[in-house]
């Protein structure tokens, strides 16, 4: 063999051998990619509502993720004697009125890293020395004024308005130091499918002043007398008062149903209370709503505007008695016009949205962030 050829096939040899030894130094040296840590967690919920609902639907995320979860409730919660029916896979733990000791036996046999309560009055004993956080879903003086020093008892809030003032004044005139981390009242991750458009989505309590004004009224009676509504909601109250024909009535609090009617009606109004629009708290249903795949309509929220851009269309509200309930079904029902006539357009609002919703705001993606909130509280 030519001395040249040799000293070709030494090159090569020796770059090889200088690879394969730098290969070697980043699969031996480098710092593996940190597994993310699993939890066990208990979601105590009350008998019914949006936050029973929301437990429900904590309990499917955390298991989504790998986690240990389980939901429960009191058996005498809210003065019932029966269990309510999640219409689940699994039941939640029911503790029984005639043994006071079950709480203990739950902790003890579930032995959970931490707790969630979603109203303050479910709490745990220090005794149990278990982390326990409080879910802060409306503003923090209505927590603080109806509750008082039973918010000292958390180790941690976990808060959807965004401003802290209230609360760290709180802290700071009771000499504590908790924790607290950003949360929002979201739902589970879903897969995208395009919406099937036909009806107007509306479901709420109308618990507030201004959804229960004489606008709003004669706003979504208007909508009702177009045939183009679904409405869901408890039957007592505004439901029966208004007297609507599009009302379907109520929706199970087992996280999945309400996902369900959405997606059928492919269209969704979202209306804000007082209390959302004065704390820049956004209400759940505008994350059910994308969630769903639907094609958006909100009254224009300061959140909602930031975070979901043109992906949603707006209405202007009656907040400063500005406007007529006429004025305001006639932006809605603009808009209903719109997206019946242009499907392939309003589709790409729906995806739109329902991206955003998966990039940033899926519950799974909460309990995240409230799994690595909790190592540090933990350190």
């Amino acid at each position: 063999m030519r001395t040249y050829e040799i000293l070709k096939i030494y090159k090569k040899t020796k770059i090889l051998i200088i690879c394969c030894f730098f290969l070697s130094k980043i699969f031996l040296f480098s710092t593996p990619v940190e597994e993310k840590q699993k939890f066990k967690v208990l979601f105590p919920i009350p008998y019914i509502g949006g936050e029973a609902d929301m437990g429900v639907r904590l309990e499917k995320a955390a298991r989504n993720i790998g986690w240990e979860a389980q939901a429960f409730f009191f058996q005498n919660d809210w003065c019932l004697n029966s269990p309510i029916d999640f219409y689940r896979v699994y039941e939640p733990f029911q503790t029984p009125k005639d043994q006071p000791y079950y709480l203990k036996n739950i902790l003890v046999n579930f032995k959970p890293d931490f707790i969630v309560s979603l109203i303050p009055k479910i709490y745990f004993p220090k005794s149990f020395g278990i982390p326990h956080y409080l879910a802060i879903t409306r503003s923090h003086e209505i927590y603080i004024n109806v509750y008082g020093g039973k918010m000292l008892k958390f180790d941690g809030y976990l808060c959807t308005p965004q401003d802290q003032n209230p609360l760290k004044n709180f802290l700071d005139l009771s000499g504590k130091n908790i924790p607290q981390m950003l949360w929002i009242p979201t739902t589970l991750k879903t897969k995208y499918e395009p919406p099937n458009i036909r009806r107007l989505f509306y479901c709420g309590v109308q618990w507030d002043f201004l959804r229960k004004s004489k606008a709003y009224e004669n706003c979504i009676k208007s909508l009702d007398r177009t045939g183009l509504m679904e409405v869901f909601g408890p039957k007592a109250g505004w439901m029966k008062d208004w007297n609507l024909v599009s009302y379907k009535g109520e929706l199970p609090y087992d996280g999945r149903s309400l996902n369900e009617a959405i997606k059928k009606c492919g269209i969704a109004l979202i209306l804000h209370s007082q209390e959302h629009l004065q704390n820049n708290i956004p209400t759940g249903r505008i994350f059910e709503a994308a969630a769903a795949g639907c094609v958006i309509i909100s009254d224009r929220h300061s959140f909602v505007e930031k975070e979901f851009g043109d992906a949603v269309l707006y209405i202007d509200i009656d907040k400063d008695n500005k406007l007529t309930g006429e004025e305001m079904f006639e932006q809605i029902y603009k808009h209903l016009n719109w997206i019946l006539c242009e499907p392939v357009e309003a589709e790409k609002l729906a995806r739109r949205a329902h991206t955003i919703f998966d990039e940033k705001f899926t519950l799974e993606a909460q309990l995240e962030s409230l799994g690595r909130f909790h190592q540090r509280y933990k350190r």
